[in-house]
C-alpha cells in the first residue's frame, strides 16, 4: 500500500476513505507475502484514542484493527509517530508484527524512529546473523539503538521509546527484552521470533528463497528457540 499524501485524489474520496478502500482491495487480491503499512507523520492521544493524522478526518487505531480483521496476510504494521505506544495493544494479533516509536501515548514529542528503522533496512551493519538480509527484528534493533545513542549524544532526555510485538500478546518488548538483555516478569514470551522471518534483502546476489525454504528455515528457527527456552 502505497499512500503519500492526498495529491491525486481527485474523485473527492478523503485520505481516511483511501485507505480503508486500497486495504479493502489489497484483502481480495490473492497476494500471499507480508503486507507491510508504515505510518510516517504525526500522532495523538487524548486517553482514549490514538490517532494517526490526515488531511480531513483521523483514522485512529481500532479503526485499522477493524479494517485488518481476517486478512489472509501476514501483517508488518510500523508506527513510526509520536503517541504510536497504544497501537501495541490495540493491534497486536495472530499473523501480526507491530511496531511503534514509543511506549505510550504519553510520549507526544517529536519521534525520530522512523528515520532510523527505514535506514536500518539498508545497512549491513543491522544485519546481525549476516545472512544478506535485514529482518524486521534487526531493523528495530538497529532504530532503537540509533535514537536511544542520538539522544545520548545531544545530551538530552530520552523522549521516545520503540516497542515490538508479534506474539499476540498485547504488551509489546523493548529494545532490552528484544535484545535479550532483560528478562520478561510472569509468563509472557518476548518478542521478535515472526519479526525475525521477515526481511529485505540487503542485496540484489541475496539468495531468495523458496516458499518450501522458508517454511523450513521458520520451522527450524523455532524448534531451536524452544530448545533454546527448554534448556536455558
Amino acid at each position: 500500500m502505497k499512500l503519500i499524501g492526498s495529491e491525486g485524489a481527485s474523485d473527492g474520496e478523503s485520505d481516511k476513505d483511501r485507505i480503508h478502500s486500497t486495504l479493502e482491495k489489497l484483502k481480495a487480491d490473492g497476494n500471499t507475502r507480508p503486507l507491510w503499512i508504515v505510518l510516517i507523520g504525526h500522532g495523538t492521544w487524548d486517553g482514549r484514542s490514538a490517532n494517526f493524522n490526515l488531511v480531513g478526518e483521523d483514522v485512529n487505531a481500532k479503526e485499522f484493527n477493524a479494517w485488518l480483521d481476517d486478512f489472509p496476510r501476514t501483517i508488518v504494521f510500523a508506527n513510526c509517530t509520536s503517541s504510536s505506544g497504544p497501537f501495541i495493544n490495540r493491534l497486536s494479533g495472530k499473523n501480526r508484527v507491530i511496531v511503534t516509536a514509543t511506549k505510550s501515548g504519553s510520549e507526544q514529542n517529536y519521534a525520530r524512529f522512523g528515520e532510523y528503522f527505514a535506514a536500518a533496512f539498508d545497512t549491513i551493519e543491522a544485519d546481525l546473523d549476516h545472512d544478506d538480509s535485514v529482518s524486521v527484528r534487526e531493523a528495530f534493533l538497529k532504530a532503537a539503538d540509533d535514537v536511544d545513542r542520538f539522544y545520548k549524544k545531544q545530551g538530552r532526555l530520552t523522549t521516545e521509546h520503540a516497542l515490538l510485538d508479534d506474539n499476540s500478546d498485547r504488551k509489546g518488548s523493548s529494545i532490552k527484552l528484544v535484545r535479550g538483555t532483560a528478562t520478561v516478569s510472569g509468563e509472557g514470551n518476548v518478542d521478535g521470533q515472526l519479526a525475525g522471518t521477515i526481511a529485505i534483502p540487503t542485496s540484489v546476489n541475496t539468495i531468495r528463497l523458496s516458499k518450501e525454504q522458508i517454511a523450513t528455515r521458520d520451522r527450524l528457527e523455532s524448534e531451536l528457540n524452544a530448545l533454546q527456552k527448554r534448556f536455558g
